[in-house]
């Protein structure tokens, strides 16, 4: 195993995706990899985007996000966006080097689409190379739809001017090269704060069910889940679920009278922060995914760090981490699948096999692990 690197780099964490004042949960798995880096080098986020507010100039936004050094540029919201990411992007950049003196080791983008473009300059620019981490589905061309010819003409050139591919899990690794990107590929999964989401004892009744997402249902079903939550409750009255998150949770909770499905046995929630989502985790058995698509959600590596069972659609990077030991995988859009799996699952109550859950999530998620093979990648890239 490699050891902590004895010199600190300067690395400039570009990102498509990122909280921000107007969407603060946007990106926010970007973050956790900022901060896994973070324990190793120095990390400092560049960010564009639009203004949440009608401002008619640039604005600046300097912070430490979780601990992380983070220049939000906002433009106005008036300006063409395509104009507007571009001059925030060089104003930035030329803040961070000529009036704060950072001299940069190396760039890590995230997400290539819509932003690739940014690394690429700046590495142009700065004479210094850039790696890519990825979690962008679109990839998949039956998430993705067809694109332009000029779309992956862009991402493909943008793409083999990396350095390396780190997308998060291996079946997105597949799915690029299929696009038709050709690059050196080493898998880095999403992270977790193993010093938040930890094992716990689950002695409290009824067993517990946990859903947390954007509540996108072309993305993640949720109308599935409600429809066979419903029948799950008539057949056993010894369970309970929690559904929220960052969406639309009027919405559902809507839907879900009108499936007629007892107060008694759901609870909605809304936006959480990381303390508060662990805190659902401590309180919950089993986490439940029902996505159309995915690639690896962070949601799923917190659920099994807490020492949580999965079940969860096939899809995705997912299959690569659960299986009968942690979860119950089911195909996308069956629902008597999931009604059967939610039926099973009260059944799983060993410690011995949940402490061994978190414990193996811990060596393979944790911020050191990660941070760890990220810096490797730097490392080498830098040889």
């Amino acid at each position: 195993m490699s050891q902590r690197p004895k010199t600190r780099l300067n690395v400039l964490f570009l990102a498509s995706w990122f909280p921000n004042k107007g969407i603060p949960t946007l990106g926010n798995f970007i973050l956790r990899h900022a901060q896994a880096v973070n324990e190793f080098h120095h990390v400092h986020v560049l960010y564009v985007c639009k203004s949440p507010t009608k401002s008619s100039s640039f604005v600046f936004d300097e912070s430490d996000t979780e601990n992380i050094k983070t220049l939000v540029v906002y433009y106005p919201q008036s300006m063409w966006p395509l104009f507007g990411k571009v001059f925030g992007f060089y104003k930035g950049l030329r803040k961070l080097i000529h009036e704060k003196k950072l001299n940069f080791d190396i760039i890590h983008a995230n997400v290539l689409w819509k932003d690739g473009w940014m690394a690429a300059s700046a590495s142009r620019k700065l004479k210094i190379p850039f790696v890519l981490t990825e979690h962008w589905t679109g990839y998949h061309e039956a998430q993705r739809g067809k694109l332009k010819a000029w779309q992956k003409r862009y991402l493909i050139r943008m793409a083999q001017q990396a350095s390396a591919i780190m997308p998060v899990s291996q079946d997105l690794a597949a799915a690029m090269q299929t696009f038709g990107i050709k690059n050196n590929y080493i898998v880095v999964p999403n992270v977790v704060n193993t010093d938040i989401f930890h094992f716990t004892e689950k002695n409290q009744k009824p067993y517990q069910f946990l859903h947390i997402s954007t509540l996108n249902d072309e993305h993640k079903n949720i109308s599935g889940i409600l429809r066979a939550w419903k029948k799950a409750y008539e057949k056993r009255q010894d369970i309970h679920l929690k559904i929220g998150g960052d969406g639309p949770v009027d919405q559902w909770r809507t839907y879900a009278d009108t499936l007629g499905i007892s107060n008694e046995s759901i609870t909605f929630f809304g936006e959480k922060k990381w303390e508060e989502i662990a805190q659902l985790m401590n309180e919950s058995h089993c986490l439940i995914q029902f996505s159309n698509y995915e690639n690896l959600p962070c949601v799923i590596v917190e659920s099994l760090s807490s020492g949580n069972y999965v079940i969860s659609t096939r899809v995705g990077g997912i299959p690569e981490y659960i299986n009968a030991g942690n979860g119950i995988l089911i195909e996308k859009q069956n629902e008597t699948a999931l009604l059967n799996a939610i039926l099973e699952m009260p059944e799983k109550t060993n410690l011995i096999e949940r402490k061994k859950m978190s414990e193996s999530a811990k060596d393979i998620f944790s911020m050191k692990q990660i941070g760890r093979q990220i810096s490797d990648v730097y490392h080498s890239v830098l040889k």
